[in-house]
């Protein structure tokens, strides 16, 4: 077992219990721990993009709360053994929350697009796009890891007449957003991080 690794779990029952029980890979867990994580571990930890065209929010959710596992396994460790400072905790955290939140806003988009169209902007004539502002601690860069979120999202209403526009201004929006919010909202409860 790796040094840093072994040191750590006298000082978290919960590392210890994803080891023993198996839902966190030694061998890939110690390959992340000699840096710090960024936006392309994340990236490149699932095929996302697989998952969003497939539509399968089951597996998408599981993915993000696997890689949340495997992420706060990597804080726990070069946090307690002090290699990464508050800002690298915060930082990573932060980094991590937006990408999931991109991932879930990615999914939702796709899924009501898939049924209600493209929504097309009734005086700019361009695709709408779902806009998501974190706010607070997420705004800052300065989430941890019991965390909550506040996010604004929001949509244009204003889109040009087609076949199912009532569909469209009814249904899309308000559904984008909480499908994005379920999807965010099973994937990474912060307040339950440990839970």
């Amino acid at each position: 077992m790796n040094t840093v690794l072994h040191a750590t779990l006298p000082f978290s029952l919960w590392l210890s219990r994803q080891l023993d029980g198996g839902k966190i890979d030694e061998s890939f867990l110690t390959a992340w721990l000699a840096r710090p994580l960024n936006r392309e571990d994340f990236v490149h930890f699932a095929d996302w993009q697989a998952l969003i065209a497939a539509k399968n929010e089951e597996e998408l959710t599981k993915q993000l709360r696997i890689l949340r596992r495997y992420v706060v396994a990597h804080i726990i460790v070069r946090d307690i053994n002090h290699i990464s400072d508050l800002a690298e905790v915060t930082r990573t955290i932060t980094e991590l929350a937006d990408f999931a939140i991109n991932i879930a806003s990615d999914y939702a988009e796709q899924y009501y697009r898939d049924l209600y169209g493209t929504p097309m902007g009734q005086y700019s004539d361009s695709e709408q796009h779902l806009s998501v502002i974190a706010m607070g601690k997420a705004g800052g860069f300065e989430l941890n890891v019991s965390s909550d979120i506040d996010l604004i999202l929001f949509s244009l209403k204003a889109v040009k007449p087609m076949a199912n526009a009532r569909a469209v201004i009814k249904n899309f929006s308000p559904k984008w957003d909480k499908k994005s919010l379920l999807c965010w909202t099973t994937s990474l409860l912060m307040v339950k991080f440990f839970a």
